[in-house]
């Protein structure tokens, strides 16, 4: 979202235009007479319209909707109109890529050796989704020789499965996983979700139970 506060004159009319623009180069011209021209093309356009109030304030709210997978700039360009006074403000803009977001929902959070545990997963319209599941035990080792022996913790990685998909047109995503782990006794493991947008990522880890069967 982007807010443009404008202060101008009482029930002045009011147009903010924001515009992504590039450059490209044509050919034009036959045989000898061919030349090169620099163009301007609007990538993005986009229009809001208002009226300030009676002490001349006005506050214009704008979704920009412009996809991009890298900072772009813009150029945000104010308008005001007052009786037969017209003003013009210009200003640059950056329009950043959007970030991923994630929710995610795990059903049940105690799952038996061999069962399905279900995610529904919100994100981004489109965006890659990668799912992890692991358990991971402890093993210990003693080093050293007399007095000086101790013991080390090792973690091992008991369980590993890693899934991926790809959210809708809304951002939704429903995966069921089976669990392929026979644990002999109630084990505790980490299901991590991460969703990757066009320059971020964000993830989400949710403890899970793994019960014997």
């Amino acid at each position: 979202m982007l807010r443009v506060f404008v202060r101008t004159g009482p029930r002045a009319r009011v147009a903010v235009v924001l515009q992504v623009v590039t450059t490209r180069t044509v050919l034009v011209g036959k045989g000898r007479q061919r030349h090169r021209v620099r163009q301007t093309v609007v990538l993005y356009r986009l229009v809001s319209q208002g009226v300030a109030g009676a002490q001349g304030r006005l506050l214009r709210v704008i979704q920009v909707a412009y996809p991009t997978a890298r900072s772009v700039r813009a150029t945000l360009t104010v308008t005001t109109l007052a009786g037969r006074q017209r003003m013009v403000h210009t200003a640059t803009v950056t329009i950043d890529p959007r970030a991923a977001t994630l929710v995610v929902v795990a059903s049940p959070r105690s799952v038996a050796g061999g069962g399905m545990l279900t995610l529904r997963i919100r994100t981004t319209p489109h965006g890659q989704v990668s799912i992890t599941l692991r358990v991971v035990g402890q093993k210990v080792t003693v080093t050293g020789t007399s007095r000086k022996r101790h013991r080390v913790v090792h973690p091992v990685m008991l369980y590993q499965l890693g899934v991926h998909g790809v959210a809708d047109a809304r951002g939704l995503l429903t995966v069921r996983l089976h669990v392929g782990f026979h644990p002999a006794r109630l084990v505790r493991a980490t299901l991590t979700v991460a969703a990757h947008g066009p320059s971020t990522t964000a993830s989400v880890s949710v403890p899970v139970v793994v019960a014997p069967r």
